[in-house]
């Protein structure tokens, strides 16, 4: 039973991500902006691909560059 009980507790964290909290919220809503990031094939990425205003650590680690010139941040 406690075998079960584990294997339904790891089950239920798959796909999991933790929300990133920004201390500036300039910057956050420079990232939220489209064509800021680029994947590592140099292509725009949407970084909010789920669209909840929020960016979570999977959505991050698809970035590779970031440009946030003229941003004032």
């Amino acid at each position: 039973m406690k075998k079960i009980l584990i294997l339904f507790i790891l089950l239920s964290f798959k796909g999991y991500s933790a929300k990133i909290d920004f201390n500036d919220p300039n910057f956050k809503s420079k990232l939220l902006l489209e064509k800021v990031a680029k994947d590592i094939n140099e292509k725009y990425i949407i970084i909010d691909q789920n669209n909840d205003k929020e960016i979570d650590e999977n959505e991050a680690e698809k970035i590779f560059y970031l440009d946030i010139s003229n941003s004032k941040i």
